[in-house]
């Protein structure tokens, strides 16, 4: 059973994403689900379209097999938005 993420003191969440599939202008990575689960989903995320372009800054794109994406809150509001799901 995977365990629902709720450490205190962790300041960030870091996920892996290994290549699925090639559109026209970007490359669509999967998370990675690892021992941490981030909702009731299972991921914090789901699928990532990162464009070609960018990746070509770090390494050929077709040649990529996993990557790493860390979420970090920046700044947090005095008072919080209202949402709007009902």
């Amino acid at each position: 059973m995977v365990q629902q993420a709720n450490i205190p003191g962790d300041d960030k969440i870091e996920i892996k994403f290994v290549y699925k599939k090639e559109t026209k202008n970007t490359i669509q990575f999967e998370e990675v689900v690892g021992e941490t689960s981030w909702s009731a989903k299972d991921t914090a995320v789901g699928p990532l379209y990162v464009q070609k372009e960018a990746l070509k800054t770090l390494a050929d794109p077709m040649a990529i097999g996993t990557i790493k994406v860390t979420i970090e809150v920046i700044s947090v509001l005095e008072k919080p938005r209202p949402s709007t799901v009902t």
